[in-house]
C-alpha cells in the first residue's frame, strides 16, 4: 500500500531546505529557525496531501495526512507568528503561487511548466522568511540568494523535463523496435509454416 504521509517527491526536498539555509547563511543562526523549519516542513506536508487530495477527486486515503499534519500545522504555525510578527508581511506574497498549485492540481496538470515555476519562487520565499527570523540586516544579499535559489531550481525544471522527455522518446524507440521485430518473427514463421513442400521420389539404385 503506497504510503501517504511521506512524499515521494526527492527534489522537493531540497527545495524545502535550501532557500531556508540562504535565509540563515544571509543573516544569523537563531533557534527560532528550528521552530520555523518545523512550521514550513508541516505546511509542505500539509500542502502536498491537500493538492493531492484535490488532484485525485478528494480520495479519502489523504485525509489521514490532512487532519494530521493541519492538526500539528496550527499551533506551530501559530506559536512562529506571534514571536515573529514580522513574518505576517510575506504571508499575501505567498497566496497567488499557492493559487497558481491548486488550479494545476485541479486539473491534473502537476507538471505544466508554469506549476513548477510558482512552487520554485514559494520555496524560495523562505530565504527571507529565514532572513527575518535571524534579524538580517542586509537585504540585498537577501535577495541575490532569493534570485540564486529560483534561478538554480528554475534549472532543474528544464533537466528534470528534458530527461523525461529523452526517457520517453528511448522508450518509443524500444517498443518501436519490438514491435517491428515481433511482425518479422511472426510473417518468417509463416512463411515456413506454409510453404509449399516439393514431393520428392528418390529413384532405385
Amino acid at each position: 500500500m503506497r504510503n501517504v504521509y511521506i512524499p515521494k517527491q526527492h527534489g522537493a526536498w531540497a527545495m524545502l531546505i535550501l532557500p531556508l539555509l540562504f535565509g540563515v547563511i544571509a543573516s544569523a543562526p537563531a533557534w527560532r529557525h528550528a521552530l520555523l523549519f518545523a512550521a514550513w516542513l508541516l505546511a509542505y506536508l500539509f500542502a502536498h496531501a491537500a493538492l493531492q487530495w484535490i488532484r485525485t477527486k478528494r480520495r479519502a486515503a489523504w485525509l489521514g495526512p490532512i487532519r494530521l499534519y493541519g492538526g500539528l500545522l496550527l499551533p506551530a504555525g501559530a506559536a512562529l507568528l506571534v514571536l515573529e510578527p514580522e513574518l505576517i508581511p510575506l504571508l499575501p506574497a505567498a497566496v497567488p503561487l499557492v493559487l497558481v498549485n491548486l488550479y494545476y492540481a485541479k486539473r491534473n496538470r502537476e507538471r505544466a511548466f508554469l506549476n513548477d515555476l510558482a512552487a520554485v519562487v514559494l520555496f524560495s520565499l523562505m530565504t527571507f522568511a529565514a532572513f527575518r527570523v535571524g534579524d538580517g540586516t542586509d537585504p540585498a544579499l537577501a535577495f541575490e540568494l532569493f534570485a540564486l535559489s529560483v534561478l538554480y531550481f528554475t534549472g532543474t525544471i528544464f533537466y528534470v523535463k528534458t530527461a523525461r522527455s529523452t526517457t520517453r522518446r528511448s522508450t518509443g524507440t524500444r517498443c518501436s523496435i519490438t514491435r517491428r521485430s515481433s511482425r518479422s518473427s511472426r510473417s518468417c514463421i509463416r512463411r515456413r509454416c506454409f510453404r509449399p513442400r516439393r514431393c520428392c521420389s528418390s529413384a532405385p539404385s
